[in-house]
């Protein structure tokens, strides 16, 4: 187990050894209650080496940003580029595939599971399914396979392609489909960031619970819930793929239920919002830029009825839409031909067009969400981006004066935070710096002691000043961290002309060349930027920085970035693969020191929530021998046999089922454990459980024993039958009347009807057939067909469940 105190075994874990704790108790980890820094999270990908979810099909793709391949098998072409040839549901798994014959474009897919990824975690993953077809595994070695259930093994240096090369043989519309891939391990509690590789590493086995059985309720690798839950605050800027999203609609975003959260589009938001409810964090959210005020409403809504009404929530339209580097220039020329489009007859600069619409947006998405919130407005914390080296910018998206001059509204009169990122070093990769480095690359030691004494003085400014240049094109006078303070001190200026909080949306080095190799900065970065930052010495400096940043009377800090890979274009992640040790990962480490030594520093910043985890079950210890009893006592009464009942309700937003339950007797020792369909899905000491994501309209049976944890016996049990979510369909309208308009259409009214989460609309059918839909309770048809025309309605609720058909009513039509 992780996360305990006590005796250290080491389990062999890719490129790591992790400590395994065995212990006897279990303290809930830090709260992140009142940290004052936060964290921007690496998105999910094939090659990702921070392990975020469970089901690793979630970071499927196959390279290009689509989730399949289509794979020739006469060829043995990867990707024939057919996917608008694909039959895919709306899941996104393929209902068909061409038959086997040289003439057909493609055979079958193929999606990635990890590719050029050497930290992914070794040993047996389980490949769940539903449907009939054939499974095929490139790179894990296939070790059982029964019908809806395989299981694969992944040793060192491998990848792993998953292909389907036939579906629904039987054309049955069973397809393969509903594809999970667990990863190895379990846990030996609830508690979230509680992880075990297998039942020999509990206490006690039988407290062992694989992935396979609690995959849907923990849905986040426990390791990486870990690392994550010091910090306040998650930014899912690059999980929710927001730079050069295409997305307007809020029908087009990217759904829960898909078969990856890995694709263009990026992660579905409820993934997102799930992850901060679990860690108790506030959410930093980014919209695609091009989306329309009902997506941005939408969001709204879904934001405020999911997340934890105890947190603040942080929206941000965009990301560095200042930036007119790839691929950020994608959205910034949106925003400044939207802008050249609003205002034609105006004259100003391109950028002045872009920062005045991004402005006018941003403060127009803050006017939606809060409305949207109404009590709970106070929540919402609208982020206004800039850049940190030139405040001109910023004040351009602040007091966007091309759009206040015609509103006489600033864009920063309902915004709450100005956000900038601050970095330290970015100005190392200069062209005009590149010689010099390159001599620094030669003798890497050397090197290196050079770029840290360029963090705290001016070495760069006294091997390249020149008297004749201007100010801004010079090294900075006292070095890299000299100059982000200055940067800090300019911005809160600018911040506090506003009233307004000075954040950082991202922060950290930026020691890149972004993925420029030429010249020799490929050996500059290997030999020094990648050196840099495994050296203590960057420890020092992010805390130097972060102290600068607190001591400047700065708000929020978001670092950048959690755990990925370290390559040509930087080192930005704080950890380089998830099972990397906290005393390996210099910055890490340092960051969380800062965290536990630095409550946040702001003014009304403190928070209150209860602790991330839950303790661990444990036995009880072995009872005393009481003395022995002199005098006879009376005998005792019998014991009532303990019995438990179970009640059951739905829960509408996440089309789940909550489920209460009361044991009759006191006893202490107790573990409930939760089966669905005969399945073990949970346990908990806790008298609640809730069950989200099922199938509506289905018959879900629940049982619920009460374990006696010395014995491992039943002591009570109790089976129900119910359905997930709103499976209950309205009552069917009722007092459906019919008269003339007074010229040739006619009036409808009917009685509400009733549903136990509301009624969506009504559908009208005229004549035996489906005419059109209405959600008010009356309806005027003016053009109905000559001759006797019948109505009836369907009552539908916003599940989508339809009631029976009211009475018909009809009436005469003539239009002589």
């Amino acid at each position: 187990m992780v996360n305990c105190n006590g005796q250290k075994m080491k389990t062999l874990i890719k490129n790591a050894l992790l400590p395994m704790l065995t212990c006897v108790s279990v303290s809930s980890v830090a709260s992140n209650a009142n940290s004052g820094v936060g964290i921007n999270l690496t998105g999910l990908n094939y090659w990702s080496s921070q392990w975020t979810t469970i089901d690793v099909m979630k970071h499927a793709s196959n390279g290009s940003g689509q989730l399949w391949a289509t794979s020739n098998a006469r060829t043995y072409e990867y990707n024939t580029g057919d996917q608008l040839l694909l039959d895919l549901d709306e899941q996104g798994w393929p209902r068909s595939l061409p038959p086997m014959t040289d003439d057909s474009p493609f055979h079958y897919v193929t999606t990635i599971i990890f590719h050029d990824n050497p930290h992914y975690a070794q040993g047996e993953y389980v490949v769940l399914y539903e449907g009939e077809g054939e499974l095929r595994y490139s790179g894990p070695e296939l070790v059982s396979s029964s019908p809806g259930r395989d299981v694969v093994r992944m040793t060192e240096d491998s990848y792993f392609h998953l292909q389907i090369h036939s579906t629904d043989p039987n054309n049955l519309g069973d397809h393969i489909r509903n594809i999970r891939i667990i990863a190895p391990g379990g846990s030996c509690s609830t508690a979230l960031t509680d992880y075990a590789l297998s039942a020999q590493d509990c206490d006690s086995p039988n407290m062992f619970i694989p992935f396979e059985q609690s995959y849907m309720q923990r849905v986040f690798h426990p390791l990486f819930l870990q690392d994550m839950s010091q910090f306040r605050t998650l930014r899912f800027m690059q999980l929710l793929n927001t730079i050069d999203n295409p997305i307007e609609n809020w029908s087009a975003r990217p759904k829960y239920d898909y078969a990856s959260w890995g694709l263009k589009g990026g992660t579905p938001l409820e993934v997102a919002i799930l992850m901060s409810n679990k860690l108790k964090a506030e959410g930093w959210y980014n919209l695609p830029a091009r989306v329309n005020d009902d997506y941005i409403q939408q969001f709204a809504r879904l934001l405020k009825l999911t997340t934890d009404n105890q947190s603040d929530v942080y929206i941000e339209l965009g990301n560095e839409i200042w930036n007119n580097a790839w691929p950020y220039i994608n959205d910034a020329l949106y925003m400044q031909e939207q802008g050249k489009k609003m205002w034609p007859n105006t004259h100003h600069h391109d950028i002045e067009y872009r920062m005045n619409y991004y402005g006018m947006r941003s403060a127009q998405m803050c006017d939606i969400v809060k409305q949207e919130f109404a009590e709970q407005a106070s929540r919402v914390k609208c982020v206004m981006g800039g850049q940190a080296g030139v405040p001109w910018i910023n004040q351009q998206a602040l007091s966007c004066p091309i759009y206040a001059s015609g509103t006489n509204q600033q864009c920063a009169q309902n915004m709450d935070i100005l956000a900038v990122g601050s970095y330290f070093a970015g100005y190392y990769a200069n062209e005009r710096y590149l010689d010099i480095l390159t001599s620094w690359a030669a003798d890497p030691v050397t090197g290196v002691d050079n770029l840290f004494t360029e963090l705290y003085s001016d070495l760069l400014r006294s091997l390249t000043y020149n008297a004749d240049e201007p100010a801004w094109w010079q090294a900075p006078a006292n070095g890299a961290l000299a100059q982000a303070k200055e940067n800090i001190s300019g911005n809160l200026q600018l911040a506090q002309q506003y009233n307004l909080m000075l954040a950082a949306y991202e922060g950290g080095q930026h020691l890149t060349y972004a993925g420029d190799s030429r010249e020799g900065r490929e050996a500059i970065n290997e030999s020094l930027f990648l050196a840099a930052n495994r050296d203590a010495r960057m420890a020092t400096a992010f805390i130097d920085h972060l102290s600068d940043w607190r001591d400047s009377g700065a708000g929020l800090f978001m670092v950048f970035e959690s755990t990925g890979r370290w390559d040509r274009w930087g080192a930005f992640p704080l950890k380089e693969y998830q099972a990397q040790t906290r005393e390996d990962a210099v910055k890490f480490d340092a960051v969380l020191s800062f965290v536990e030594q630095n409550p946040c520093w702001w003014a009304n910043c403190e928070r209150t929530i209860s602790p991330v985890d839950e303790p661990i079950v444990l036995p009880p210890s072995d009872p005393v021998t009481p003395p022995p009893i002199v005098e006879p006592e009376p005998e005792p009464e019998p014991t009532p046999v303990p019995t438990i009942e179970v009640i059951s309700s739905p829960l509408f937003d996440t089309n789940g089922v909550m489920l209460n339950w009361q044991l009759n007797d006191s006893l202490n020792s107790v573990v409930f454990k939760i089966y669905r369909n005969e399945q073990l899905i949970f346990h908990t000491t806790d008298e609640q459980f809730k069950d989200h994501w099922q199938p509506l309209n289905v018959d879900l049976k629940y049982r619920v024993d009460a374990v006696e944890k010395m014995s491992n016996s039943v002591v009570a049990s109790q089976t129900i039958v119910t359905k997930a979510g709103d499976s209950e369909p309205p009552r069917a309208p009722e007092l459906l009347t019919i008269e003339s308009n007074g010229q040739y259409g006619v009036k409808l009214h009917w009685q509400m009807s009733e549903d136990n989460n509301g009624i969506k609309l009504y559908k009208i059918i005229r004549n035996g057939q489906m005419y059109t839909h209405t959600s008010d309770n009356y309806f005027e048809d003016p053009w109905p067909p000559q001759g006797t025309v019948s109505y009836a309605l369907y009552a539908q609720d916003f599940a989508g469940n339809l009631s029976d058909l009211s009475q018909s009513v009809s009436i005469q039509i003539s239009y002589k």
